[in-house]
């Protein structure tokens, strides 16, 4: 089986399984809590726009008003 794995080319390690929600959750968690954006994309894999992104979807202004 590991030979046919490796033919279909998905012989890479295996992603966890995660609540993609979840996961844009920690990303806003580390960017408050002081995390350089730049440093976070390197390590995820992502771009800085989609960060960027994300952080505007869940972090609201101190008023309430978008």
């Amino acid at each position: 089986m590991g030979t046919l794995l490796a033919f279909a080319g998905r012989a890479k390690v295996p992603r966890q399984e995660c609540n993609l929600l979840d996961e844009r959750f920690k990303v806003v968690a580390r960017v408050l809590d002081g995390e350089r954006i730049g440093a976070l994309c390197r390590e995820l894999g992502i771009s800085r726009k989609t960060v960027h992104k994300i952080i505007s979807r869940y972090v609201m202004p101190a008023d309430g008003k978008d």
